[in-house]
This record gives structure tokens, C-alpha cells and sequence, in this order.
């Protein structure tokens, strides 16, 4: 999982650790904080809150994830100005996937 790539769309957005945490019910940014570093799994039921609050659907954060996907933002101050970016996975990195 891409949390390097999740990270970089969070800081990139100007969302903090404790808005993420706020928003997944966690108590402390920490919580949060943990998820994106792998110490914790993130769960599924976390992923439509986690793209909603980075202001992207759940497919756009599902690329960012499992294909490396990097998020452009045209504007600092809008959330919801986005433009995905794709780097197309070689046939050899879509088999490493799997």
C-alpha cells in the first residue's frame, strides 16, 4: 500500500494529522499519524472518510493506494481542485502487484 503517496495528498491538501483524525472519530492525531505510517492497517470502512475529507471520490484514493497514482494540486488554497496524475504500471510492476 502507497501510504508514502497518501501522505504527500495530505500535506499537499493542507489537511492536518488532527483534522484526518477528527474526521475518522480518532482521539488523537497520533492515531491518525500511525495509520499513515503502517503501524496501524488501515481499515476499509476508513477509506470513503479519509478520500472525502482529501476531497477526492474513493476511486481517485484507491489509485493513490494500490497503483501509485500522484495527486497535482492547481491551487493551494482549494481542496477540491485536483487533477490525478497516472503513471501507467509496467506490465512487470501490474504482475508484482498481484
Amino acid at each position: 500500500m502507497n501510504l508514502k503517496g497518501l501522505s504527500k495528498c495530505r500535506i499537499q491538501k493542507r489537511v492536518t494529522l488532527l483534522e484526518m483524525a477528527n474526521a475518522l472519530g480518532l482521539k488523537t492525531a497520533g492515531g491518525y499519524s500511525r495509520i499513515e505510517s503502517g503501524d496501524v492497517r488501515m481499515r476499509a470502512d476508513q477509506i470513503p472518510t479519509i478520500a472525502s475529507v482529501l476531497g477526492l471520490d474513493v476511486y481517485q484514493l484507491v489509485k493513490i493506494l494500490f497503483f501509485g497514482v500522484e495527486v497535482e494540486q492547481r491551487s493551494n488554497c482549494d481542496r477540491s481542485n485536483t487533477k490525478l496524475m497516472q503513471k501507467e504500471p509496467t506490465a512487470h510492476a501490474w504482475t508484482a502487484q498481484r
